[in-house]
């Protein structure tokens, strides 16, 4: 494995970070080689088998896809912050930024996937009458699955608010 290569999901040490199998996957695509035999080699540096791989390989392309058109929702929930979410998501937006690759994103309060996380999440965009085009899919980085999850996101104005918060519901006894 080339280390220019691996730079782009492992940390100073070698080790990879959060999310990366997504980063690896976004990695293979702008060198243009995204179905390439690197998969089985990048699939093997970050231990994990080929059908991870494949599956934040099709994530990826989900996101780049030119019809989808939906933001990317990146969950900044507490169970995600703590497995290192912050920084995923700005190596994230970063590596697409740098490739000239358009990515929206959009912060969550949560994306039901607390022990799997960080967590990302695509819809599938809408077709013409406004209905939805598929399920919207959730990339769990700790487990580095796919899941299809129809509930419903809670935005940010959902989470916690500060006690002294004027707006915030008042607290019964």
């Amino acid at each position: 494995m080339s280390e220019d290569l691996s730079k782009a999901w492992c940390d100073d040490d070698g080790r990879p970070v959060p999310g990366a199998p997504l980063l690896a996957a976004h990695r293979l695509w702008t060198m243009g080689r995204a179905a390439d035999g690197l998969r089985d080699e990048t699939a093997s540096a970050l231990g994990i088998t080929r059908d991870e791989f494949d599956a934040a390989c099709d994530f990826h392309a989900a996101m780049t896809s030119e019809s989808g058109g939906a933001p990317l929702k990146i969950c900044t929930g507490v169970s995600c912050r703590f497995e290192g979410a912050e920084a995923f998501h700005e190596r994230l937006q970063a590596a697409f930024a740098a490739s000239g690759t358009p990515l929206h994103c959009v912060p969550v309060h949560c994306l039901d996937q607390c022990l799997e996380g960080p967590n990302v999440r695509i819809d599938q965009g809408l077709t013409e009458s406004g209905r939805s085009a598929g399920s919207p899919r959730t990339f769990c980085s700790k487990s580095c699955q796919v899941v299809v999850d129809e509930r419903t996101w809670r935005p940010p104005e959902a989470g916690p608010r500060p006690v002294n918060d004027p707006d915030a519901p008042p607290v019964l006894a």
